[in-house]
């Protein structure tokens, strides 16, 4: 009776450690800076991207994919670079506090969202510059909540 509870809880943790392996590798890989545009040898913590082509009536363009992440009075990556004509997706996800994601020069923003909450943006890059993109709840910039999206 003894020998079966214990050859039990052996297959039990072998299960469960097999599947946590498994699920840790199914996750996506770090990026570096340079795919993200962020000057810097440091790593960006919380920040991935990815790029796929659509066509689009004979053409192809790349989709850019960023995810950035708010806290308090700022943003990881603090920093975004892609070329013109670029179709971007920015997924923000607010680990703290009460904010939302804006781009000057582009008219475009995600929902206002809570802590834990998440909210897309989709847009193409069509003007050449540097822009601001920062939280517009209260005074939230003026703290520093900005970052830079740059359009080569």
């Amino acid at each position: 009776m003894n020998k079966n509870i214990l050859g039990l809880i052996i297959v039990v943790i072998i299960i469960v450690t097999g599947l946590w392996f498994y699920l840790k590798g199914t996750g996506s890989e770090p990026v570096t800076n340079e795919s993200v545009g962020v000057e810097s040898s440091m790593p960006v913590p919380g920040s991935t991207v990815s790029e796929t082509v659509v066509t689009q009536t004979n053409e192809s363009a790349k989709i850019k994919e960023f995810t950035v992440v708010g806290t308090s009075f700022s943003f990881s990556p603090s920093v975004i670079a892609v070329n013109k004509g670029d179709v971007v997706k920015i997924t923000f996800k607010d680990n703290e506090g009460f904010h939302d994601l804006r781009i000057d020069g582009y008219d475009v923003g995600t929902q206002r969202i809570q802590t834990g909450g998440e909210s897309s943006i989709q847009f193409t890059a069509d003007k050449t510059g540097t822009f601001e993109y920062y939280c517009s709840v209260g005074k939230h910039r003026e703290n520093g909540m900005r970052g830079t999206f740059t359009v080569k």
